[in-house]
């Protein structure tokens, strides 16, 4: 696969979602389907990170591809707190201005970071916040 997606913690509160060197949009909708299923498992909101430190091919525009991202369930799934994609070079934040543009309602609490590091560190923070409230 080109891809991994897995919980980061314990506690079921970040699912990491590492990319390979090239993703397709089916390997895309793929990958956000099984980010939903494992959104079914609780009961809590969660916060994705996408690392995106391999990932060399930019997707090309799709039109009637893209017309489908904004039907993907986890958009509307209730346990989708927030997104942190971590890219040292760039790349995250590009595709992150493109998709803004496209589709604002879907970009609610999405965020770029320069690296893993501090993505996670950003979805943690994130998270330890939303249990103080």
């Amino acid at each position: 696969m080109n891809y991994d997606i897995r919980w980061h913690d314990d506690n079921k509160e970040i699912i990491l979602v590492t990319f390979g060197r090239e993703v397709t949009y089916p390997m895309l909708y793929e990958i956000y389907e099984k980010c939903a299923e494992l959104l079914d498992t609780v009961s809590h909101p969660v916060a994705l990170v996408h690392d995106m430190n391999d990932l060399e091919l930019v997707f090309k525009i799709d039109v009637p591809a893209l017309a489908k991202l904004p039907r993907m369930r986890i958009i509307r799934h209730p346990n989708w707190h927030a997104s942190y994609f971590a890219n040292p070079n760039g790349r995250s934040q590009i595709i992150l201005d493109v998709a803004s543009r496209l589709f604002p309602h879907m970009m609610r609490k999405t965020y770029a970071r320069p690296t893993l590091a501090a993505a996670l560190a950003s979805a943690e923070e994130d998270i330890a916040t939303m249990q103080l409230d």
